[in-house]
C-alpha cells in the first residue's frame, strides 16, 4: 500500500470557485491499468486530501508498474479541467520516488507514507 501526503495546493488562477481533485493511475508500459480519484473538494484554494487507495498488484509485478497522480482543478463557471501538477511513484523514476515504491516493494500490506512535490504542468 503506498500512501503519498503531499504539500498543501496553493493557487494562482483566475478561478474564482475551484472544484479539485486527485486523479491516480497504475501504469503498465505507459497504459493504464486501473485508475481511481479522491473526491472533490469543492470552493476550496488550498484542499488537502486525506484518502488512501490501494491496488492489488501480485508482489512480482510491482518492480514492472508505476503510479502517476494528478492534481485537476475546475472553475465553478465552465468545465474545463487544467492539470495543476502531477508525480509519479515507480522503479523508472530515480530519486524519491523510487525510494518510495522500493520501500513499499519491501514492507508488503504495510502503509508506507512519504511527502512528495508535485511537478507543475
Amino acid at each position: 500500500m503506498c500512501d503519498v501526503a503531499h504539500e498543501p495546493l496553493v493557487f494562482q488562477s483566475d478561478f474564482f470557485f475551484i472544484d479539485t481533485h486527485i486523479k491516480v493511475v497504475l501504469m503498465h508500459d505507459g497504459k493504464p491499468l486501473k485508475k481511481t480519484k479522491t473526491g472533490t473538494k469543492s470552493e476550496d484554494a488550498n484542499p488537502e486530501f486525506d484518502e488512501t487507495f490501494a491496488f492489488d498488484v501480485p508482489q512480482p509485478e510491482l518492480e514492472n508498474v508505476y503510479i502517476a497522480i494528478s492534481a485537476i482543478c475546475s472553475s465553478s463557471e465552465d468545465s474545463d479541467h487544467k492539470l495543476l501538477g502531477r508525480l509519479y511513484i515507480g522503479l523508472p523514476f530515480g530519486g524519491q520516488a523510487q525510494e518510495h515504491w522500493r520501500e513499499m516493494i519491501h514492507s508488503p500490506r504495510n502503509q508506507v507514507l512519504q511527502i512528495h512535490k508535485l511537478t507543475e504542468q
